[in-house]
């Protein structure tokens, strides 16, 4: 008799756990959602027919026209030990953020074929608002036993660029890339 008191208290707590799991992206929908005035970038990741084929390290940063890195969007990566492989990502940013909880938030495994969107709300990583007017958007994708490859793609910020789309053709490990700018800026 004593061990169905427990028995009912770990099932309603399972219950109650899976409630939460189940409401959880219902609370959490506003910081996925689009934000109104954010750059959109949406990037291939290409098939390659290689034998081994491995998945890429990617990275993508952006700088100021100085070269000063505002903002890291995304890094892709499988194993620390080799995010030094991504060289111009790792001068600029990865050795600072490389040991730091700043890589947390913004990090994830590497993907297979595909495209994938990223959104930047015009903040930096300490989270200030950038005065947008140019930037250089930079995208390295490194594969092991394969090539390597980075493009670093102006972006101008006039009352004639809001709204429209910047396409960057394939190039080697990076497949076509659309930036898509805001109809305003702040």
């Amino acid at each position: 008799m004593k061990m169905i008191q427990p028995i009912r208290t770990i099932k309603r707590c399972l219950h109650l756990c899976s409630i939460t799991l189940l409401l959880l992206p219902l609370t959490t929908m506003p910081s996925y959602a689009k934000e109104k005035n954010a750059l959109d970038i949406t990037i291939t990741v290409p098939t390659i027919d290689a034998s081994p084929y491995h998945r890429p390290f990617v990275a993508v940063w952006l700088e100021d026209t100085n070269r000063k890195p505002i903002k890291t969007l995304a890094v892709w990566y499988d194993d620390e030990t080799w995010l030094k492989d991504m060289r111009q990502w790792w001068r600029k940013l990865g050795r600072k953020l490389h040991n730091a909880q700043s890589l947390d938030g913004l990090s994830g495994a590497t993907q297979k074929p595909g495209t994938y969107s990223l959104q930047w709300d015009g903040k930096d990583n300490k989270g200030k608002t950038i005065k947008l007017d140019e930037l250089l958007l930079n995208i390295e994708m490194v594969r092991e036993e394969g090539d390597r490859t980075y493009i670093r793609q102006p972006i101008m910020f006039t009352q004639d660029s809001a709204g429209s789309t910047i396409t960057i053709p394939a190039d080697g490990e990076i497949g076509q890339t659309t930036i898509q700018l805001p109809k305003t800026f702040n």
